[in-house]
């Protein structure tokens, strides 16, 4: 059942993986950050404060703070400006929940973003996350409450502002009812799905699953979103 599953999901990511190369139009002109990344990219770091996790069945969680960081990549053609490389979310001070990290933290690592449209006509963007390479779509595995292994799965596209010359954009994670707002990439063919697997039983659970708070991306200089 879990080999079959799998199967499923490397299915549907070489799908996205080529819709991320095929689905923009040839004249379609993306958002890209500005000014251009140097030799060994842009890097940023940031805070942020609550993070509250739901899942469907109405479990719920929360951290008090967290991390992020990672790094705007130095690319070519047309990805130039649009790709985020090694980030890592380290959520803390949680009292219970999904942890992989001490007691209390959950961390996300080795993710990667992708830059695009939520919504052209508004001038909206956002940033697709997801695992390295999106040759799977496992984020983490981690230890749940009463010792239950766990692991999330799925792709996230989240709201990134201001579009205007900052030091600090900011990421906001949405969710309700335990499912994360159901943003899209539709250039690139890249939407929303986030899920938890619980392997406590003889049948893998799956369950949808959404977080909320709102993170800072800081740079050393101001850099913008053009659109």
């Amino acid at each position: 059942m879990r080999s079959m599953r799998r199967s499923a999901l490397m299915a549907l990511a070489a799908t996205l993986v080529v819709g991320v190369f095929t689905a923009a139009p040839a004249f379609a002109v993306l958002p890209e950050f500005r000014p251009l990344p140097g030799s060994g990219g842009t890097h940023f770091s940031g805070s942020f404060n609550s993070s509250f996790f739901e899942e469907a069945n109405h479990q719920s969680w929360e951290y008090s703070h967290g991390t992020i960081s990672g790094v705007i990549a130095q690319e070519t053609g047309e990805n130039v400006g649009k790709i985020l490389k090694e980030v890592t979310i380290k959520f803390t001070g949680g009292p219970k929940g999904c942890n992989n990290g001490a007691s209390g933290e959950l961390i996300w690592s080795g993710l990667e973003g992708r830059l695009g449209y939520i919504n052209e006509e508004k001038h909206e963007a956002g940033i697709a996350l997801y695992p390295s390479g999106l040759k799977t779509f496992s984020w983490t595995k981690c230890t749940g409450p009463f010792g239950a292994e766990q692991e999330f799965e799925g792709l996230i596209v989240v709201p990134i502002t201001p579009n205007t010359s900052t030091t600090v954009h900011h990421l906001s994670f949405q969710q309700s009812g335990g499912q994360q707002h159901a943003y899209e990439l539709k250039h690139l063919g890249m939407f929303t799905f986030f899920r938890l697997i619980n392997f406590s039983g003889l049948t893998p659970e799956t369950v949808k699953i959404g977080v909320k708070g709102e993170m800072a991306l800081e740079t050393s200089g101001a850099i913008s979103i053009e659109l």
